[in-house]
């Protein structure tokens, strides 16, 4: 009998992939896309991938039990939530799991799973008996597949299942054992089925690597080509097959692909360029839609394209490495929505987890080479009246500011003055201008204008800022030598400093302002809490007294 290599999760990351395999969260709405969708990406949780023998995993498939298995190598692992379960290749073992490797994995709803091998044929896993069963190619009277390289497994409404490969189509039927070869006209000797569907209504469709499209309709006798705009066949390829909640038929290529509608009379093609706005270049190997409208699509290039299916609008996640929830490097090799609703991924780098439900937060990552960010050291946030988010840095990128609006994307400022070492505050007026205070006074800058800097009058230009706040028309500015309150509308400033009496801070070093519901100002300063009545201009310390229980 085999002996299956065993694996285990790192337990820091344990509870996390728990919640994700055991949680319901089908039932719960889907959130609405958030406006930052075009700058933020989603969130995907790392699989830990040291209980498998390799990093890559290239297929995933949920079985009736709920547990996931996936393609690693040359064998197939089965994930339960805490780790993974090897089946690797035994000699000599009539019962394990042959040798050659595994293309693909299809859930048999009577329970186990189907495999197509690389060069074994086809093979059923038994999870009762915890056996393999294997059906050899080109084996006599019709009891083995004729492709000795099976790439594309589906089952009927008949509990039959739908073989493609090397050798073409062919439908097995458990009960009888039996292969049944159909033949797909106008297809060359070596006709390659790279991906067969059933979808809603029955037909049966055949995505071949360099022949075309084949459906075959309920009742009818045979296959029949169906034609793709611009479609060259010997020429350009297809890959992967899929059908939308909308029962549309998304089928992707080499550098394009096309959406059936419904009705099945209208065909859009989409192609790849390297616009950000279109397909991203190299094959789609794989769909997924998991939000309502929203088609993703794995490419080759590391890279996945959004799609909105009802405008056709292209946006792209793209690879981002160094970022820990980020997309990682290689090719996105397959989608699965599990019956929770999560959507699980196959990569080059290994397995990995997205929640289409959640919501709450977008990330905006630092270390996106497509968004040109300046730096990773963020000083400062504000936001802006027309929807806008402003960011300002410090340290290696000091002097720079970032204007992020969700749909044009980033806008970048370098301030005029070169000695402008850091940004450590920013506020936004109602008008749109940014005030922007750091270690050599304060500048400000109207989008789509030059930046002043320093901003007048001349006490803007000495101040070294801490923290800005517009309220009520008025700029309060927390300095390292106190307070500046300033009217940008009459000029007017007035200096608030440290000491003991009604208008005085209880230190000079103010690093934050802050506005309550009555309109007063609160000021954290080095020694405590300070509150400003702007129309007494009256301040009330709150200072710790050892004294005072």
């Amino acid at each position: 009998m085999r002996a299956p290599k065993r694996g285990h999760m790192d337990r820091s990351t344990l509870w996390k992939s728990v919640l994700l395999v055991f949680f319901t969260i089908g039932a719960a709405p889907v959130a609405p896309l958030s406006p930052w969708a075009n700058l933020s990406d989603p969130v995907f949780t790392h699989i830990d991938s040291s209980g498998l023998p390799e990093p890559s995993v290239t297929g995933v498939v949920q079985d009736s039990q709920g547990f996931m298995w996936v393609i690693n190598g040359s064998g197939i692992a089965r994930f339960d939530g805490y780790r993974f379960k090897v089946y690797w290749p035994i000699e000599n073992d009539p019962t394990g799991l042959p040798k050659g490797g595994i293309n693909i994995l299809l859930a048999d709803p009577r329970g186990g799973l189907w495999m197509g091998g690389n060069s074994s044929g086809l093979i059923h896993y038994d999870s009762r008996a915890d056996a393999f069963h294997v059906w050899r190619p080109n084996a006599p009277h019709h009891t083995g597949p004729l492709s000795t390289s099976i790439a594309a497994l589906a089952l009927d409404g008949n509990g039959r299942l739908w073989i493609g490969g090397t050798s073409g189509v062919e439908r097995f039927d458990p009960a009888s054992q039996r292969f049944t070869p159909f033949r797909l006209p106008g297809a060359s000797a070596g006709v390659n089925a790279a991906s067969i569907l059933v979808d809603h209504g029955g037909t049966v469709w055949v995505a071949t690597s360099l022949d075309g499209l084949y459906r075959l309709t309920p009742g009818s006798r045979g296959f029949t080509r169906f034609p793709l705009p611009m479609f060259q066949a010997g020429k350009a390829q297809l890959n992967t097959l899929f059908e939308d909640r909308e029962s549309r038929l998304w089928i992707g290529g080499f550098q394009e692909l096309f959406m059936v509608d419904r009705a099945r009379r209208n065909v859009v093609r989409l192609i790849a360029g390297n616009d950000p706005g279109s397909l991203a270049p190299g094959a789609e190997n794989t769909f997924a839609e998991p939000r309502p409208g929203e088609i993703w699509v794995g490419a080759s290039r590391q890279v996945i394209d959004v799609i909105d299916s009802s405008t056709m609008h292209v946006r792209r996640i793209v690879a981002d490495p160094e970022n820990p929830s980020g997309l990682p490097n290689g090719q996105v090799l397959q989608f699965l929505r599990d019956r929770s609703g999560l959507l699980w991924i196959a990569t080059q780098q290994g397995l990995l987890v997205q929640n289409p439900a959640g919501r709450g937060i977008s990330t905006i990552s630092t270390t996106r080479a497509d968004l040109g960010l300046r730096g990773r050291q963020i000083s400062a946030l504000t936001y802006a009246p027309d929807g806008s988010l402003i960011a300002a840095y410090s340290f290696a990128e000091a002097g720079s500011v970032t204007r992020f609006d969700p749909i044009a994307g980033p806008q970048h400022l370098d301030l005029p003055d070169a000695n402008v070492q850091s940004v450590y505050a920013l506020a936004a007026a109602p008008d749109g201008t940014i005030w922007i205070g750091g270690t050599d006074g304060v500048c400000r800058w109207k989008p789509g204008n030059a930046a002043v800097c320093p901003a007048k009058p001349k006490a803007l230009r000495d101040a070294r800022v801490n923290s800005i706040l517009f309220r009520g028309g008025t700029l309060y500015i927390g300095m390292v030598t106190g307070l500046l309150v300033f009217n940008p509308s009459t000029g007017a400033t007035t200096t608030f400093h440290q000491g003991n009496g009604p208008k005085s801070l209880s230190n000079d070093f103010v690093g934050i302002a802050y506005p309550d519901r009555a309109g007063r100002i609160w000021l954290g300063t080095a020694s405590g809490l300070d509150r400003l009545d702007p129309k007494t201009g009256r301040i009330l310390q709150f200072v710790n007294n050892p004294n005072d229980p």
